[in-house]
């Protein structure tokens, strides 16, 4: 199994190619929604939109992506 990062993940959602400049305004879009969180249920290619309440309270069914920052969201 591949690593797929955050970034990668929200490009491949968005359909656009990656690289750093796309994930960065993908990821500034995605936070201006609010509460919502790119994450994976069993398969981590494909990614799923969801709430970081949500996340946070079924980690056994959902799934986040690492940051290839290293930051924790």
């Amino acid at each position: 199994m591949e690593d797929i990062t955050r970034e990668q993940a929200i490009c491949m959602f968005y359909n656009v190619e990656f690289n750093h400049e796309n994930a960065a305004r993908l990821l500034k879009r995605m936070d201006d929604l609010g509460e919502l969180d790119i994450c994976f249920e069993n398969d981590y290619e494909k990614h799923v939109l969801v709430t970081r309440k949500k996340i946070l309270a079924e980690p056994h069914h959902y799934k986040r992506y690492r940051s290839s920052t290293g930051k924790e969201f």
